[in-house]
C-alpha cells in the first residue's frame, strides 16, 4: 500500500519521432471532449446561456438547452486544462473531438446532433479550427478522433463560472463493445448509489464540485474492465492533490502492483514467503524492467511473451535483455502461468480490482473517490482507508454456488465457451470475496465419468469431492486435490431432529450430520465375477509390471501407482488368450468391465491412466 500526496503524471501527445518510427500510429490527445459537467448555480447557468446565445446555439427547447449546456461546460473546463498544460510544457491547445456517432450515443443524453451543432457554431465564431484529421490506426486496428485548435481567448470564457457534476445527462455505464447505450439496471443503480454518497461531500477543485463517474466495460456482458472514470480521472496528479473533500486536503491510497497481487491471490502462487515492500523487486534487475515485463504479460494474457511489446520497448528493453529477464522472473512469478488471453488477463483483473474498491466504499459509506487503481480520500484518514483497503478482500470465508446448472443461466454446461465464462465468473467471485468458492454439481447418468459437463471445469478446480450413498451412510471422497493428498474419505449419516411445531401442530424437522465409519470397501471384492474379475486381475498384473508413481501432480494420488489403459488392456487380452472371442468382442467386454469398476469405486482414471482407489497391493507401505 502507498499513500501519495504530491506527485505528477501527464499523458503526452505522440511526438513526431514516434510517428516516424511507426507510420501507422494514430494521434493521441491530452483532452478528448466528454460531456461530464454542468453549471453549478442559476447564476452560472445564466452565464453559460449567454455564451450559447452568442454562439447562436440557444433554443426554445429546455431539454436541448440542458444537453448543450453540459457539452459547453465540459469544453470550457477542458480548455482550461489544456491552457495550463501549454503554460507548463508548451505546444498548442488541441482538443480531440470525436465525429463518430456511437461515441456520443453510448456516453450521455447529449447526442450526436447536439455535438455537431456546437462544433459548427464554434468554428463559425472562431472558437476552434480544425487541425488534425481522424486517422485509422492500421497497426493496432482502431481509430481516433479529429483535433481542433482552441483559440487563445476561449479559456477565459470560463472565468467566474462554477461547475459541478452532471448526473442527469451522463450514463452510469458504457461498454466499448457496444455502439448503443448500455442498459443494466443493477449495474447502473450501484454506480448511482455511489454518486448519491459522493454528492453529499463532493471532491472539490477550486469552484468545481465533482461526484459522478461512469463505469466503462470492454465487453457486452459487462464482465471485463469495469473501471470508473470521473472528472478527476484525466486531471494531473499534482492538480488532483490540490482538491479537497469537506474542506480537508486529500491523499491517494494505492496498492502497489494490484494486478500482480490479484493474480497471485487467484492462482494461489505467491512468490513471497514473507511480507514484502515491492512486488516488482527482483535482485539484479531494475524495477522498471520487471514491472514492464510482468504487466505486459498480464495485458496480453500469456506468460509466453517472448517478443518485446510497446510497454517493454518503452523502458529500453531489447530482445536479448527480454530473454535474460524472463529467465529470472518466470520461475519466481509462477502465477504468470495462470494467465489466459480470454479468461485471465488485465481486463478480467480490472473488474475484480474495481469491485474491491466499490465494495470498500459501499461498506464504509465515506466520501472516498475511486480513481482507476487507487482511492482518493481525506489526507488525515488515508492510513485508516489504506488498512481497510488491504483488509477488504478478506471479509468472507465461503461462497456456495448451488447448483452449477441453476447458476449457468442460458449457457450450456457441455459447451466449452459457456463453461469458460462460468469459470471466469467464479474467478471474479473468488477475487471479489477473496475466499473459497464451493460449487455444487451433479454427475451424469454414467457416474463413472464423473461430473457432468465440459472437462475444463475439473481442470480449473483446486479440489473435487464426490459424495455417494452406501446404504444409510454417505461417503465424501476427495477425487482431486491440487496441493495435498487425494483419496481421503469421510463418512457420515443424517439424523432427523425436531425443531418444534408449525401452526398445524405438525413437527418441524431437519437433519444433523453425525460422523460414521467409512464402509469397508474390501468386503465388496467377493462380488467380482466374470469379466469384471478378469479386468481386476489384469490391472493387478499391469501395475506390477508397468506401474509408476506420478509425483507433483494434482490429478493423481501421490502415493499410488498408475498404469496406462493400453497396457492394462494388453494384460486383459492375455488373460483371455484361450478364448475364441473375436478382437472386437474382447474390446467391448474390456470397456464394459472398465466402466463397471469405475462406477463401483474400484478404480479411477485420468487421461487414460488407471489406478486402484484402495490399496490392494500395499502400495502405500
Amino acid at each position: 500500500m502507498k499513500i501519495i500526496s504530491d506527485m505528477t503524471r501527464t499523458k503526452l501527445l505522440s511526438s513526431k519521432k514516434d510517428l516516424e518510427r511507426n507510420p501507422f500510429a494514430g494521434v493521441q490527445f491530452n483532452e478528448i471532449l466528454s460531456p461530464i459537467i454542468e453549471p453549478a448555480t442559476e447564476t452560472d447557468t445564466a452565464a453559460i446561456d449567454q455564451l450559447l446565445s452568442d454562439l447562436g446555439c440557444l433554443s426554445d427547447r429546455p431539454t436541448a438547452n440542458a444537453k448543450i449546456r453540459v457539452l459547453l461546460c465540459s469544453f470550457l473546463m477542458q480548455s482550461q486544462r489544456l491552457e495550463n498544460r501549454v503554460e507548463r510544457k508548451g505546444g498548442r491547445m488541441i482538443i480531440g473531438w470525436p465525429h463518430d456517432e456511437a461515441y456520443w450515443r453510448v456516453r450521455s443524453k447529449v447526442g450526436y446532433k447536439i455535438a455537431i451543432k456546437l462544433r459548427e457554431a464554434m468554428i463559425k465564431h472562431g472558437w476552434i479550427s480544425h487541425q488534425v484529421g481522424a486517422e485509422i490506426n492500421l497497426f493496432e486496428g482502431n481509430g481516433n478522433c479529429h483535433g481542433y485548435l482552441i483559440a487563445d481567448f476561449v479559456p477565459s470564457k470560463a472565468v467566474g463560472i462554477s461547475f459541478q457534476s452532471s448526473a442527469e445527462v451522463i450514463y452510469a455505464t458504457k461498454s466499448s463493445a457496444k455502439k448503443t447505450r448500455v442498459v443494466d439496471t443493477e449495474v447502473d443503480q450501484r454506480t448511482k448509489d455511489l454518486w448519491a454518497l459522493w454528492k453529499q461531500t463532493p471532491l472539490t477543485y477550486g469552484s468545481q464540485k465533482m461526484w459522478t463517474a461512469y463505469r466503462s466495460f470492454s465487453d457486452a456482458k459487462l464482465t471485463k474492465g469495469g473501471r470508473l472514470y470521473g472528472q478527476w480521472s484525466s486531471m494531473r496528479k499534482a492538480e488532483r492533490l490540490k482538491c479537497t473533500i469537506g474542506s480537508q486536503p486529500v491523499a491517494e491510497v494505492d496498492v502497489s502492483g494490484m494486478y500482480l497481487t490479484l493474480l497471485c491471490s487467484i492462482s494461489g502462487h505467491v512468490p513471497f514467503k514473507t511480507r514484502f515492500k515491492d512486488p516488482y523487486e527482483v535482485d539484479g534487475i531494475d524495477r522498471s524492467e520487471v514491472k514492464a515485463v510482468i504487466n505486459s504479460a498480464i495485458g496480453g494474457g500469456t506468460w509466453k511473451q517472448t517478443q518485446p511489446t510497446k510497454m517493454i520497448t518503452k523502458v529500453g528493453i531489447s530482445q536479448r535483455r527480454l530473454t535474460e529477464i524472463r529467465k529470472a522472473i518466470i520461475p519466481k512469478y509462477e502465477c504468470l502461468k495462470s494467465l489466459d488471453k480470454y479468461l485471465m488477463y488485465s481486463e478480467t483483473l480490472a473488474i475484480q480490482e474495481a469491485e474491491i474498491m466499490m465494495r470498500l466504499v459501499e461498506r464504509l459509506q465515506q466520501p472516498i473517490f475511486i480513481l482507476h487503481d487507487c482511492l482518493i480520500c481525506q489526507k488525515d484518514n488515508a492510513l485508516a482507508v489504506g488498512n481497510e483497503y488491504q483488509a477488504e478482500p478478506s471479509q468472507y470465508s465461503l461462497v456456495v454456488v448451488d447448483t452449477l446448472a441453476m447458476s449457468i443461466g442460458e449457457g450450456s454446461e457441455n459447451d466449452g465457451r459457456d463453461m469458460g465464462m462460468f469459470i471466469s465468473n467464479i474467478m471474479r467471485l473468488k477475487a471479489y470475496f477473496n475466499c473459497h468458492i464451493l460449487i455444487v454439481h451433479h454427475t451424469g447418468k454414467d457416474r463413472s465419468k464423473g461430473a457432468r459437463g465440459h472437462s475444463s471445469l475439473r481442470a480449473a478446480l483446486d479440489t473435487e469431492i464426490e459424495l455417494k450413498a452406501d446404504g444409510l451412510v454417505r461417503v465424501a471422497s476427495v477425487t482431486k486435490q491440487r496441493d495435498m493428498e487425494s483419496g481421503k474419505k469421510v463418512a457420515f449419516t443424517l439424523e432427523v431432529v425436531e425443531l418444534g411445531l408449525d401452526n398445524d401442530l405438525d413437527a418441524v424437522t431437519s437433519c444433523v450430520v453425525s460422523p460414521a465409519d467409512v464402509p469397508d470397501s474390501t468386503a465388496r471384492k467377493t462380488r467380482l465375477h466374470g469379466y469384471n474379475q478378469v479386468a481386476d486381475q489384469a490391472l493387478h498384473d499391469a501395475l506390477k509390471k508397468h506401474g509408476r508413481k506420478i509425483a507433483n501432480s494434482e490429478h493423481y494420488p501421490p502415493n499410488r501407482q498408475v498404469v496406462a489403459a493400453s497396457l492394462w488392456f494388453e494384460d486383459f487380452k492375455l488373460r483371455r488368450a484361450d478364448d475364441d472371442a473375436k478382437p472386437d468382442a474382447i474390446r467391448k467386454s474390456f470397456n464394459r468391465a472398465r466402466d463397471w469398476l469405475q462406477a463401483h469405486d474400484y478404480i479411477r482414471e485420468y487421461e487414460n491412466k488407471i489406478w486402484f482407489i484402495d490399496d490392494p497391493d500395499g502400495q502405500d507401505k
